[in-house]
């Protein structure tokens, strides 16, 4: 099975900058039927698609054509605790098979990852913007504003721009 594209392509891309290794495939290499690496690149392994790894449909369903935007996250994030507390009615968390928190709490979708990373995925570049900031909004309800920080601005575009970029 070939992996979801450009969805894995977008995902390796803007995880080159963040220093945590779970980002943004979990422990893929830890499959029994993978032999690979902590470092070996994903797109190399078309079996892992066949494990339990799964992408959220927003992100099997990228297009190149999608708006995104991607912000830095500071502080340490509990991302069970903050599911909980968002409600699962519209946050996701498994980290057995993404190991990121999705929130599709506005008409696009943000996902956060750990201590590091944040982005939305919409139609247009103001549907992200306010997906960030309304999980921004809803950390805040749960009372943990104070000790998540988000970048003041971010990195926003069409996906294939990002899979352009050097």
């Amino acid at each position: 099975m070939d992996p979801p594209q450009p969805a894995v392509d977008f995902l390796s891309s803007i995880a080159t900058d963040v220093t945590a290794p779970e980002i943004p495939f979990g422990e893929w290499y830890a499959y029994d039927s993978i032999d690979a690496d902590r470092t070996d690149d994903i797109r190399d392994y078309p079996g892992v698609w066949e494990t339990d790894l799964e992408l959220p449909h927003e992100l099997r369903e990228l297009s190149n054509d999608d708006h995104v935007l991607v912000r830095e996250v500071d502080g340490p994030v509990n991302l069970n605790a903050l599911a909980l507390g968002i409600g699962l009615d519209t946050a996701q968390y498994r980290p057995e098979r993404f190991s990121g928190l999705v929130y599709r709490g506005s008409p696009a979708t943000t996902v956060i990852y750990g201590d590091h990373l944040c982005f939305a995925v919409g139609k247009t570049e103001q549907e992200c913007t306010t997906a960030v900031e309304s999980l921004i909004d809803e950390i805040d309800r749960v009372g943990l504003g104070d000790e998540i920080g988000f970048s003041d601005e971010g990195e926003s575009g069409q996906v294939e721009a990002f899979l352009s970029s050097p």
